[in-house]
Parts: C-alpha cells; sequence; structure tokens
C-alpha cells in the first residue's frame, strides 16, 4: 500500500496471535517502551529488539496487567513518573514506578476519554461532558474543586495553550480560563471534534468529518481545510518531525487504516498509506514536535510570471503570514543566467513583490520566523 519508491517501509506487522484480543484504544511512548491499551481491559508493554536477521520486533516486556475496564486513554507524566490509565468505567488508574506504587482515582461516571498534566494538576476529560482536575500532593491524588460542564458536549479531546484549556467536544470546542476556570467561549462545529494538536502558538483541531482547522490562541481561525477526496473521516492525529528533513508533519489516521501525513506549515499532503485494511485507526505515536520550526525551503513553479505567485500560491502565503514574519526568494539565472543567484527578501503580511523583473530559470522560497 506504500507505493513504488515511497520513503515510507513497513518495519514490522504484529502477527494476530500476539497481543491485544480485541481493538487498541490508545497508545504512548515513554522510556523506550511502548505502552497500548485495549478494549479487552489490558495494559501491554512492549520492548523494540532485534532478530538476528537484523529485523524490528516488538516483545512483551512484562505479562500484561488487566485493569478491569476497557482502556480509552493513556498518558505519562515523566517528572514524577505517573503511568495514567483511563477507563470505559469512568476510573482512572496511576502506577508510578519509583516508588513502586498504585493509585485509582474516581470521579468519572462515563468514560475517560483524555488526559493532560499541566503544572503538576492532573487533567481528565470524559464522555459524560465533564473536565475534572487532581493535584497530587506527593503520596496520593486528590480531587481540586467542582467539575467543569463542557459547553461542547461530551469530550473528546483537550489541550492546554497559554493561560487557556482546549476542550474538544461532540458539538466543538469550548475555552476555558487556567487563573478563574471560567469558559471563555466556544467554536461550534456539526462535527465531532477528534483531536487538538499544539504546534508553534497555534491549536490544530481535527473533526470527524475529515476537515482539519488551525486557530490563533485567541480563538480565530487562520486555516481551514476541508473535507476532501479520500480523506473525509479523521479518527486519531498526531504530530512529528520527519526525520530527514527535521520539518513538522501532521498524521491524520482515518476509517478503514488509512493515514494521511501533510507538511507544516504548507499544509502539502505528502501521501497515504494503509496499517489495517478495514480497521479504523484508533491511536497514534510519532514523538511530538519538540522545537520552533523557523525555516521552511519551498520549490517554485517556473517562471511564467517573474516573481508573482500564482493565486493557489499566494494564497497558501497569506494564510501562513501569521506563522512566519519574512520571505526569502532566491532567484537564479536573473536577469542574466551568468550572474549568481539574486536575494530578495519580504516581509509579511505583504503581496508577494510590487515589481516585475525580466525573466529568471528557476527560484526558491524561505518562510523565516
Amino acid at each position: 500500500m506504500l507505493g513504488k519508491g515511497s520513503e515510507l517501509r513497513k518495519l514490522y506487522y504484529m502477527p494476530h496471535n500476539m497481543g491485544h484480543s480485541d481493538g487498541v484504544n490508545c497508545m504512548l511512548m515513554a522510556d523506550g517502551k511502548i505502552y497500548t491499551g485495549g478494549r479487552d481491559e489490558y495494559l501491554f508493554v512492549w520492548r523494540a529488539e532485534r532478530t538476528a536477521n537484523g529485523e524490528f520486533e516488538l516483545m512483551q516486556d512484562c505479562p500484561p496487567i488487566h485493569l478491569g475496564a476497557s482502556i480509552t486513554a493513556i498518558f505519562y507524566e515523566a517528572s514524577a513518573k505517573w503511568l495514567l490509565c483511563g477507563l470505559w468505567n469512568g476510573d482512572i488508574r496511576a502506577f508510578c514506578k519509583e516508588p513502586m506504587r498504585e493509585e485509582r482515582l474516581a470521579g468519572h461516571r462515563r468514560s475517560v476519554t483524555c488526559l493532560q498534566v499541566h503544572s503538576s494538576v492532573l487533567i481528565s476529560g470524559s464522555n459524560e461532558g465533564q473536565v475534572r482536575l487532581w493535584t497530587f500532593n506527593g503520596q496520593t491524588f486528590q480531587g481540586h474543586g467542582q467539575p467543569l460542564t463542557n459547553p461542547s458536549g461530551p469530550v473528546t479531546c483537550l489541550r492546554v495553550l497559554g493561560e487557556a484549556l482546549w476542550v474538544g467536544g461532540y458539538e466543538g470546542i469550548s475555552c476555558f480560563d487556567l487563573g478563574t476556570l471560567q469558559a471563555r467561549g466556544t467554536i461550534s462545529s456539526q462535527h465531532h471534534v477528534t483531536g487538538l494538536l499544539e504546534c508553534q502558538g497555534f491549536m490544530i483541531a481535527t473533526f470527524r468529518n475529515g476537515e482539519v482547522s488551525i486557530y490563533e490562541a485567541s480563538g480565530s481561525q487562520v486555516f481551514r481545510r476541508h473535507a476532501m477526496g479520500e480523506h473525509a473521516s479523521n479518527t486519531a492525529v498526531e504530530l512529528m518531525l520527519h526525520p530527514a528533513t527535521q520539518k513538522p508533519l501532521l498524521l491524520c489516521g482515518q476509517v478503514q487504516g488509512y493515514v494521511t501525513a501533510y507538511d507544516l506549515p504548507e499544509f502539502r499532503p505528502r501521501g497515504s498509506f494503509c496499517c489495517k485494511d478495514r480497521s479504523d485507526v484508533k491511536a497514534r505515536w510519532g514523538g511530538g514536535v519538540g522545537k520552533r520550526l523557523t525555516q521552511v525551503t519551498l520549490p517554485l513553479r517556473p517562471p511564467q510570471n517573474p516573481l508573482f505567485l500564482c493565486p493557489a500560491c499566494h494564497a497558501c502565503f497569506s494564510s501562513r503570514a501569521s506563522f512566519f514574519s519574512r520571505i526569502e526568494v532566491v532567484l537564479r539565472g536573473f536577469p542574466q543566467p551568468s550572474l549568481p543567484p539574486t536575494l530578495v527578501t519580504l516581509t509579511l503580511p505583504s503581496p508577494p513583490l510590487a515589481r516585475r523583473p525580466a525573466s529568471y530559470e528557476s527560484a526558491s522560497y524561505r518562510l523565516l520566523g
């Protein structure tokens, strides 16, 4: 399914008689291990190994742990080494490695759909439409204040951006002030929000119908990709850095096992691949984007309109003006083929250029933060 000449290569496919006996709901990577939570009520811990012929495979690191209910969310708090598992019955099970101990957090009445830790406070969202805060006193977790009722319905995802808590639900996105814990407002949607990701000070939101939107911290929408082609669903989403280019990639999991990758910030489709036919993608782990991207190199079309972008490219640059402050244009073969490349710097936001030089052979753009 990867296609001839693809930059992707399948490293491993788990045998059907290995691992979970039902679907995998969530997964994460921490401390060199992979943790998976399933509908079969088991938590599996895996480690990567090399076989005798140099191939990659996953091996169980310990016997599976039965938690008594389907595992619907998972999060690892690295500083305190707590592994947190949200369950279908509303409980949260917390496991600490050093020292070894276990906690059970009761409060939600329906499945826990998402977990985050911010400023040493655990934030949990549930299918009952509530968000709860939990503080840790060094020995145990305690509920903090009253639960927050999500104006956008049952909670599907949550993320902190600046001083606001963004909560995705069945009817849109709601924002809460972290200082007052009061709702700031709601971005309504007819489609379920399936993911929220913070990237370079912006919030990326994916929707069940395949749409992707990008918002400023104020809640203003700066980009929207409508569902189109075969990308007509979003079931899971993750950010990662391309290992060769070090550019961020947005991975959108879909129904029927497909994943579509987009280069950011230009939101250019890189391609799609199929993980498992006739199975919805429920969880992805790409390692995240740990640093701000300050430079992007883009190819240009031939110079039929010297230094004037085609309408599609112009709109693309304009939609990303909030992400960058300058465009560098390198012209080759201008004004004569024998001359060195010419560098032109533009300040955003602005039209691509107001003057028309003669002609050039090729060009490239760099967007600078």
